[in-house]
């Protein structure tokens, strides 16, 4: 856990340091459940003269189950508990900040509550926040998204969107000032830039800050203005899981798109009503089967429910990196 002290002490401007464990590791494992116990690496750090639990997750969990499985160690240690993570959601982050949960992050960041009124005040300078993505940049993210780790051009955007090659260009390079992507030069040429994602999960994270809310008003319209438009939100996550369809359909379209529909009382048509996120960027050419991107998906999702983030896990198996949407 030297790592993790050198993190902790780092984020809070304090010392830090790694401590003994053993008693501590094996009361605790008296205390909570086998799951538990396999679940996390443990160790012990002394911070401003206390002991702190540190409970690392082997693996990544969904943030509701990662909540209750750290309020049963909680219970069982009697030293505060943080939790070590190499990256956090936004969404994620809420929920540990909504239970008051510790945590230190990879990259640098901590929130330890009880402790954080005796670190002394530090000058941070001013982090600023990252410019704002329009139709063309969310275009060109989620064009990454769906070739991680492959080599894109602007050309291959281009073709994919229908923007013009400078469009194309200027996107890819104002998502790379961003979000973390390698830059190469090649082609026939020799003089085309190449753009590969390297590290998926910051690259989402990163980029989500970016993208800002993809949704820019929800509307109740007739089913038969809704035709063709992809499903989104909860029916498309309902075609790729288990998760039962939303008792309306709901589908999504670009502003374009949007132009002359006409919004309906919801009650008043009762079954022939659609609800459509009209988004802020052009969703169909990323549509898949009827449905929209896995991206535009997760990030169209109300997910207050549990069920709804196993559903996530479930349609997003083998591109873990979406849930850090």
């Amino acid at each position: 856990m030297e790592d993790i002290a050198r993190r902790l002490g780092e984020a809070l401007g304090v010392d830090c340091v790694d401590m003994p464990a053993d008693d501590d590791i094996a009361s605790l494992r008296r205390g909570v459940s086998m799951l538990v116990y396999t679940v996390f690496d443990f160790g012990v750090v002394g911070l401003l003269g206390e002991r702190v639990l540190v409970a690392r997750p082997r693996e990544d969990l969904a943030p509701a189950h990662l909540v209750r499985l750290l309020d049963e160690v909680d219970a069982a240690s009697p030293h505060p508990v943080v939790c070590s993570l190499r990256s956090v959601t936004p969404y994620l982050r809420d929920a540990l900040l909504g239970e008051h949960r510790g945590f230190v992050i990879d990259d640098g960041q901590a929130y330890v509550p009880g402790f954080l009124r005796l670190v002394p005040k530090r000058r941070l300078k001013p982090v600023p926040a990252p410019e704002p993505w329009g139709p063309a940049e969310r275009q060109a993210f989620i064009y990454l998204i769906g070739h991680m780790g492959e080599e894109v051009t602007a050309a291959g955007l281009r073709e994919a969107t229908g923007m013009s090659a400078t469009s194309a260009a200027r996107a890819l390079a104002k998502v790379a000032a961003a979000a973390p992507i390698e830059r190469s030069v090649g082609g026939l040429t020799g003089r085309t830039n190449m753009w590969r994602v390297v590290d998926a999960e910051l690259f989402v994270e990163r980029g989500t800050a970016a993208f800002g809310n993809p949704v820019r008003r929800r509307l109740f319209v007739e089913t038969t203005e809704a035709e063709g438009m992809p499903l989104a939100g909860l029916s498309a996550l309902a075609n790729r899981s288990l998760l039962v369809p939303p008792g309306m359909e709901q589908r999504a379209c670009g502003v374009a798109r949007s132009k002359g529909l006409h919004s309906v009382d919801r009650y008043e048509v009762g079954a022939s009503v659609r609800e459509v996120f009209v988004l802020s960027y052009d969703p169909a050419p990323f549509v898949d089967g009827g449905l929209v991107d896995l991206y535009t998906m997760v990030r169209t999702v109300d997910r207050a429910d549990e069920r709804v983030d196993s559903a996530i896990e479930e349609a997003t198996e083998g591109c873990p990196w979406l849930r850090m949407a």
